[in-house]
């Protein structure tokens, strides 16, 4: 199970873990197909957190500022001054 998985579409990968955990939900597998679909379904979870990761970085906020005029901030600034008002 070294292989790479090819790079589907976030909704083609999303599909996939779908079906492999309602296949693995049934528990109906012999124990060398469960471990490998689990694996399997592993693989389609890093390429969705990798392409959310992706798309999140690209997410671009407009914020209205008090004089009216709409400033364009990032998705990460605003995670990480969020992060630093709760701190």
């Amino acid at each position: 199970m070294g292989e790479s998985p090819e790079k589907d579409s976030f909704e083609t990968s999303l599909k996939k873990l779908e079906k492999i955990a309602l296949e693995l939900d049934h528990g109906e597998l012999p124990l060398e197909q469960y471990i490998a679909k689990y694996e399997e379904g592993i693989l389609c979870l890093n390429q969705c957190y990798a392409m959310l990761s992706q798309a999140q970085k690209k997410i671009v906020l407009l914020k209205k500022k008090s004089d009216g005029i709409l400033q364009e901030n990032s998705f990460d600034d605003y995670l990480k001054k969020a992060s630093e008002e709760k701190s």
